[in-house]
């Protein structure tokens, strides 16, 4: 099952491949939010990829479980 960003990412990405290159028209096509197309449309120009990329950053000092756990006390 793909997340809805990931169904978006497609369409878009579909759409462009398909000549429809303008961000407002996309957006008319799928009902997608012109901010979310544009961004999309900006990371697929300079990266060539419309993919999540993790963020880089300081791991969590305590898991999500541990946190559970220790709440429970």
């Amino acid at each position: 099952m793909t997340s809805r960003q990931e169904t978006n990412r497609q369409a878009i990405l579909q759409l462009w491949n398909q000549s429809i290159q303008k961000t407002r028209k996309i957006h008319q096509c799928t009902g997608i939010s012109l901010t979310t197309v544009y961004n999309n449309l900006t990371k697929l120009c300079e990266s060539g990829t419309i993919q999540h990329v993790k963020g880089s950053g300081r791991p969590k000092k305590i898991m999500a479980n541990a946190s559970r756990a220790l709440a429970q006390f």
